[in-house]
């Protein structure tokens, strides 16, 4: 009688465990080597051995380099091979990731496309961690940012807002970021308009010469009053932050004035609350809010009157 050959079949969490470290463990063996090989020839010519132990650091660095790529190769290979296990295995190799760090990165940007939210977001918590530790480091977290800013398109609202508050931990002050974020004060969800704003007051106050020209533009572009109202809010947000920390708000001034000509009443009752909350007191605010007491609205005329009690009890 012909035995029928068995097959067992493989658990997944068993061999991607199995596939990286036997990874790790040849990569880390070719890297051993070579430096054995060239500490050998060190100690064997005394002459010019603070040039040899300079190409030997050299050696090691590219080789650690090389490593790290291929790591992470590897990793991100392993992505598409789990479609087809539970949430819970991905979700364990997020885990898993996380706790490699630098060369997990490229693997957790292609799990941002995983089907499950809760997979996504736990990928985004992730990068976010590995995030904060470079950018303690001094390294570049741009390939990080531009992860998180894609996943403000996700279209979980509780991932979105995850990645807005990982943008912040990491203190992604570029252009990409500012941009990407003024988009979101668009967003359909109140909750992440509010996170998107309290992340570019966070994030502004430390680069106001960069948002500020941002900020303005977007005033002028929005054809939502409601967007524009956050932006007011945005600019408000910032110049309070430096007034209360004894630095110049007036990179905010001049588009908030702007705002108090705006065609939607609601904006212009946000600038000069602002104004007030902020305590400008140039002759050019005081000028446009005591001009703004002769506006149509009620709403406005209010809250230029108490903008202007403000700062003149500042003084």
């Amino acid at each position: 009688m012909i035995q029928k050959r068995f097959t067992p079949k493989v658990n997944t969490q068993r061999w991607f465990w199995v596939i990286a470290t036997v990874m790790g463990i040849l990569l880390g063996l070719g890297i051993s080597q070579g430096v054995q090989l060239h500490e050998a020839t060190a100690e064997s010519h005394d002459d010019g051995l603070s040039e040899l132990a300079a190409e030997l650091d050299a050696i090691k660095a590219k080789h650690r380099m090389l490593q790290a790529k291929w790591q992470s190769e590897l990793l991100a290979q392993i992505v598409p091979t789990l479609a087809d296990e539970s949430d819970d295995v991905r979700h364990e190799y997020v885990d898993f990731l996380e706790e490699i760090g630098s060369p997990g990165i490229a693997a957790l940007v292609a799990i941002l496309q995983d089907r499950d939210r809760d997979v996504r977001d736990a990928a985004v918590d992730a990068l976010g961690e590995i995030g904060e530790d470079l950018a303690k480091n001094g390294q570049s977290t741009d390939t990080i940012r531009d992860a998180l800013i894609a996943s403000l398109n996700d279209n979980s609202r509780k991932v979105r807002t995850n990645a807005i508050n990982e943008l912040s931990d990491i203190r992604a002050t570029s252009t990409e970021t500012f941009t990407a974020l003024i988009g979101v004060l668009s967003d359909g969800s109140k909750s992440v308009r509010a996170s998107a704003e309290e992340t570019l007051i966070d994030l502004g106050e430390h680069a106001p010469m960069t948002i500020a020209p941002m900020l303005a533009a977007a005033l002028t572009s929005s054809a939502s009053a409601v967007t524009r109202g956050h932006v007011i809010d945005v600019l408000g947000g910032i110049g309070e932050e430096r007034v209360d920390d004894g630095k110049s708000g007036e990179m905010v001034v001049a588009p908030l004035l702007g705002a108090l000509r705006d065609t939607a009443e609601d904006v212009r009752r946000n600038a000069a609350d602002e104004l007030g909350e902020m305590r400008a007191t140039s002759p050019d605010v005081q000028a446009a809010l005591t001009q703004a007491l002769d506006d149509d609205s009620k709403a406005v005329r209010n809250a230029a009157k108490k903008a202007l009690r403000r700062i003149e009890k500042a003084k």
